[in-house]
């Protein structure tokens, strides 16, 4: 991350975008989460009740609920989780993954920065004020978002990525989530209805 420099040019860059949540709808991807040598697979259900409230469930292809909640700004509430993924680390770190890629504002984006990239796919880089961590939006020559990288202190020690490719219109049909810290990585794809 220590490669990214702040840029000389105005700090306006493009705007973050709306992939999934433009009005009340809900969006499907079939996912697979790997951590540690295990695996879950099913399909993640994705539903903004409101302005304030996105609904994620998380369950196998037979119907097994892995995890069920309610992000709200700022918070979550649990609703239903199997034994093996009830921790408070396990939940907080899930809640900011999904709100990152679904790019849900669990906490308020603060003080946008125009960042100079080294990767030359990435026309403009916008880093955000993210509580005490910073989220660094990257987007392609298209203006299409291309990653989200969430880094934390200083230097920037990046945390996770989000990267997002497969656009059809404006919704991108793929994303991965691979953390840097521990082993933890997230394939989604979007279940076209």
């Amino acid at each position: 991350m220590s490669s990214y420099k702040t840029s000389t040019e105005p700090t306006s860059g493009p705007e973050v975008p709306e992939l999934y949540f433009k009005d009340d709808s809900a969006h499907f991807f079939r996912t697979t989460v790997n951590t540690y040598g295990k695996s879950l697979s099913g399909l993640l259900i994705t539903k903004k009740v409101n302005d304030d409230t996105l609904k994620v469930t998380f369950m196998s292809d037979m119907g097994l609920k892995f995890f069920d909640l309610e992000i709200y700004k700022g918070s979550y509430q649990l609703i239903y989780c199997i034994p093996q993924l009830k921790s408070e680390a396990v939940m907080n770190t899930l809640v900011g993954d999904m709100s990152t890629f679904l790019l849900w504002p669990y906490l308020e984006r603060k003080n946008q920065v125009l960042v100079v990239s080294p990767d030359k796919h990435e026309k403009a880089v916008v880093r955000y004020s993210y509580g005490d961590d910073f989220l660094f939006y990257a987007y392609e020559t298209n203006n299409r978002l291309r990653k989200i990288t969430y880094a934390y202190g200083k230097k920037y020690k990046k945390k996770y990525e989000v990267s997002y490719d497969e656009y059809n219109e404006a919704i991108p049909q793929h994303a991965l989530i691979k953390h840097k810290k521990f082993k933890l990585m997230i394939e989604l794809n979007l279940i076209e209805r």
